[in-house]
């Protein structure tokens, strides 16, 4: 028997395995992620594949190639989801797709199960995930392949969840895969980013991005003329795959060198005010802010974890020994009753189980919409507003008055901020399309930026011009003595570093 050349090998390594069902050959790019499942390093465990980037980069028909890969395995499940049914359905979308590849085929169809049976017995289905928590519906299902198209539509929990459903019968060799394609933008840009294109060296998780000239069969110049009529950021999203440009940012302003300051020790007579967000499945967050007399908010101090109000408050209150203690705003839903008593006869709400691990809330201003046009307003750079002089760009112009301490527990606090979205103008669900941070993205992802809302609206003036210290070395120091003694004017540490 001849032995292959490791060439030889490379080559058959990198030939993607096709069947009679996948009616023309794939790209360079869509052969590289149909072969991607080979280079992993535990072929015994899951992959997740996504393909990104670039609109008409050939993604979805990668997608229904990979479901067609192993259609001749009598065992072989796969299923492929959109988000609701309509952009499954539609004229030029997979089903539609998958019917002009397959009707010529032995393969059938089933109108009733949106799925198509092969020769083979086995079964590639369409399906949709609407609603946080449809994912349940699969609980005891078992696929070999599992696909997203546009998984940016997704949430995060429905696209982990189903990877809990990729199994296979003991000696069965087909791979487990769960492969995904999307532009940037919309509700998941975030989490796609943080978890698949800025997985650098993360075992079983492949990013291949996308971008126009990928697919040859593709009119490019014609494309590129429909996509100058969008706007710059869109059309960097869509013609690039850029996954820093992101059309419907709620805060397109938030810039780390501007927002984000170095730690230093903030004076203990700043004024403390503070935000409150619950959470048990989902995190639970606190934001301490201080304000420094000059119009500036800056927060310091946070927490940010799901469990239980006991590990909560010892958290909290912990840290309140250190960032100093303000009147803590808090969603007023908390003082909402359950129509059960305690052993005392109180009613019983998630504010009183707080209270009784001693931590106390004033109800927080719950309108969205004003929440976030404050937020804008205190993140938006005033071309005339002079940096404070505890900011590294002290002096210049262009200051914001809201600032965020660059230190581990606020990170998600700052993430949050730079991928919050705005609610769809197109979305029949939306209440305040473009003018509010979209809900379902802050009740999965932004329970933060909720606190934050909370404790921004419980300061209503947007605060004056910091103060210049003198040039003068004699003046500068009364100047900072004339701070020490009144604290309302923020005190002197940070000033003077």
């Amino acid at each position: 028997m001849s032995v292959s050349s490791p060439e030889q090998q490379l080559t058959e390594l990198a030939t993607p395995r096709l069947t009679r069902y996948i009616p023309h050959a794939p790209t360079e790019k869509q052969s590289a992620a149909l072969v991607a499942h080979r280079f992993v390093e535990d072929p015994t465990e899951p992959i997740e594949i996504f393909y990104g980037g670039a609109a008409g980069g050939g993604k979805s028909d990668w997608l229904l190639m990979a479901g067609l890969q192993y259609v001749d395995y009598p065992s072989y499940a796969g299923i492929i989801f959109r988000r609701n049914y309509a952009q499954l359905s539609k004229p030029g979308a997979l089903i539609a797709r998958s019917k002009e590849w397959l009707r010529p085929t032995d393969a059938q169809w089933s109108e009733q199960r949106k799925e198509w049976t092969f020769p083979s017995g086995a079964v590639l289905a369409f399906g949709f995930l609407e609603h946080s928590g449809d994912e349940e519906n699969y609980q005891s299902a078992e696929f070999q392949y599992i696909g997203f198209d546009e998984l940016t539509h997704f949430d995060e929990r429905q696209y982990v969840y189903m990877l809990s459903r990729l199994r296979r019968l003991e000696g069965v060799e087909i791979p487990l895969r769960q492969c995904a394609a999307s532009n940037p933008g919309s509700r998941g840009h975030g989490w796609v980013r943080d978890r698949l294109v800025e997985a650098v060296g993360i075992p079983n998780r492949v990013f291949i991005p996308a971008r126009l000239p990928d697919n040859p069969h593709l009119d490019e110049a014609a494309y590129m003329t429909s996509l100058s009529h969008l706007s710059p950021t869109l059309q960097q999203q869509l013609r690039d795959g850029d996954w820093n440009a992101f059309e419907g940012l709620a805060y397109s302003k938030f810039d780390r060198a501007v927002h984000v300051v170095p730690k230093f020790d903030v004076p203990a007579w700043w004024d403390r005010f503070e935000g409150h967000d619950h959470g048990s499945s989902n995190p639970c967050a606190w934001i301490s802010f201080a304000a420094d007399g000059d119009g500036n908010y800056l927060a310091h101090a946070g927490y940010y974890s799901p469990g239980l109000v006991s590990a909560h408050c010892a958290a909290i209150l912990k840290r309140r020994e250190t960032a100093g203690v303000g009147v803590c705003y808090a969603d007023p839903s908390i003082r909402n009753t359950f129509g059960v008593k305690d052993w005392r006869g109180r009613e019983i709400s998630v504010e009183l189980e707080y209270n009784d691990h001693g931590l106390f809330f004033a109800p927080g201003q719950n309108e969205r919409r004003a929440g976030y046009l404050r937020l804008a307003e205190l993140l938006r750079p005033d071309p005339d507003r002079y940096f404070p002089p505890w900011h590294p760009k002290h002096g210049q112009k262009g200051a914001p008055r809201l600032f965020f301490l660059d230190i581990l527990e606020l990170e998600p606090l700052i993430q949050q901020m730079r991928d919050a979205p705005l609610e769809d103008v197109d979305s029949p669900l939306s209440k305040h399309p473009g003018e509010a941070v979209d809900q379902e993205w802050e009740s999965n992802y932004g329970h933060y930026h909720a606190a934050a809302r909370y404790a921004a609206m419980s300061r209503q003036s947007p605060g004056t011009q910091p103060e210049q210290p003198p040039e003068d070395p004699r003046a500068r120091l009364l100047w900072e003595h004339e701070r020490r003694e009144d604290p309302s004017r923020g005190g002197d540490v940070g000033y003077s570093r």
